[in-house]
């Protein structure tokens, strides 16, 4: 469950409108575009497409620039072959991955700015970026199997969305025991039927889905519906031998419910309960309709979540990772940098997590998984991405370095 969509990166903005396009009146190539749009102190209007000056001032792209130069010093220019949109920005004082988007007549119809990513001089140089963050932090950086840095590190702690790694870890190891094929087709039900993040929660019933859609829905975009219908399809029997101490098992469907505003009776039965009396309470929730307007809950009831150590997510992912649908959405890495990429992040009110497992070009492994709950203010998610991107910087160069 995820308190915003989390779908390609926690970002400084994303724009959208219009249809791309390769024809037409272009006069300048993506990548010019966009070095127009980071070396310049004003914007100008006439560089963007209608819908996109529908959703954001000018000037308040003035502050973003500003903001990403005080931050990363002068820009110098832009690198990349526009795969897919993506380029890397280079500044001064570090680098700003972005991707763009111009439609057929030149003017940019989508841009979007994942976390700036300082130069770093060492792993201790970027993992300072975590401290004075408020709330409980943990987290792991593994190289080749081995610690590299890591605090917390068996601290369960709330992870919100990040817990479908065992869902995943379960449907895996179904297929690879033959048990199950990706192709197995499974039809939407009501029943589980679940509320954003995702796009399933508003398919029809009876919508036949084949088991890899679930899956990539469930990772790239953190789609709930398609994780519930995961969770019913496989029987939680077989997921919550890799969910650590989360048994029984909740769906998201399941923690809505418990978390709606008027749910504190629920919310102390849970407390109360033991397993038993958790997995009829589960039962209970999931048979009752969905309360579409129900308002989530403020960060000092976290306790009813998903709780994992980093170094559990770590050896789940590392028993996934090699998964293609993890190809959809690189999290905070820039793909091009490594040559395989695996994330998965989550968040919640109060709660942001995110593991990344990056395979270097040369072959070194790393698992990067990071937590932060708190539970008496708003959890800095901006904060939390930036020093975890650039934690992610860091190895990159450290292994395109040998």
């Amino acid at each position: 469950m995820q308190k915003r969509l989390l779908h390609f990166a926690l970002a400084l903005a994303m724009l959208a409108g219009g249809t791309a396009g390769t024809a037409g009146a272009q006069t300048l190539t993506p990548a010019a575009a966009l070095a127009r749009v980071l070396a310049a102190p004003t914007q100008n209007p006439d560089w963007y497409a209608t819908a996109v000056l529908s959703q954001i001032s000018m000037k308040q792209m003035d502050d973003l620039v500003a903001g990403i130069d005080s931050q990363l010093g002068t820009f110098q220019k832009v690198t990349g072959d526009g795969k897919g949109g993506d380029y890397v920005a280079i500044y001064s004082g570090g680098t700003l991955p972005c991707w763009i988007a111009l439609d057929a007549d030149g003017k940019i119809a989508g841009i979007f700015f994942k976390p700036p990513q300082p130069t770093m001089t060492s792993l201790n140089d970027a993992l300072a970026k975590f401290a004075g963050l408020h709330g409980t932090l943990s987290y792991l950086v593994l190289q080749n199997g081995k610690v590299r840095a890591a605090v917390g590190q068996q601290t369960a702690l709330a992870v919100g969305s990040t817990f479908k790694l065992a869902v995943l870890t379960a449907l895996d190891r179904e297929i690879r025991s033959g048990k199950r094929h990706w192709s197995d087709v499974v039809l939407l039900r009501d029943g589980w039927r679940s509320m954003p993040s995702g796009v399933m929660q508003a398919w029809p019933a009876g919508t036949p889905v084949t088991l890899a859609t679930l899956a990539a829905e469930m990772i790239s975009i953190s789609d709930n519906t398609a994780t519930d219908t995961l969770i019913h399809t496989l029987g939680r029997a077989a997921i919550e031998p890799y969910a650590g101490a989360n048994v029984p098992l909740l769906t998201t469907r399941a923690m809505f419910a418990l978390k709606t505003k008027n749910g504190g009776a629920l919310r102390a039965a849970w407390r109360a309960g033991d397993a038993t009396a958790r997995r009829a309470l589960i039962a209970r929730l999931e048979a009752a309709p969905l309360d579409e307007n129900a308002l989530a809950l403020a960060p000092a009831d976290a306790d009813i979540e998903w709780h994992f150590t980093n170094r559990r997510l770590c050896a789940l992912m590392a028993g996934v990772r090699d998964l293609p649908l993890f190809t959809i959405n690189p999290g905070l890495a820039n793909a091009s940098d490594w040559k395989h990429v695996a994330f998965k992040g989550g968040s919640d009110s109060g709660v942001i997590s995110m593991t990344t497992w990056l395979t270097a070009k040369n072959g070194t492994q790393f698992c990067v998984s990071a937590t932060l709950d708190d539970r008496t203010a708003d959890v800095d998610e901006k904060g939390f991405s930036m020093a975890y991107a650039a934690v992610i910087q860091r190895l990159r160069d450290e292994a395109q370095a040998h």
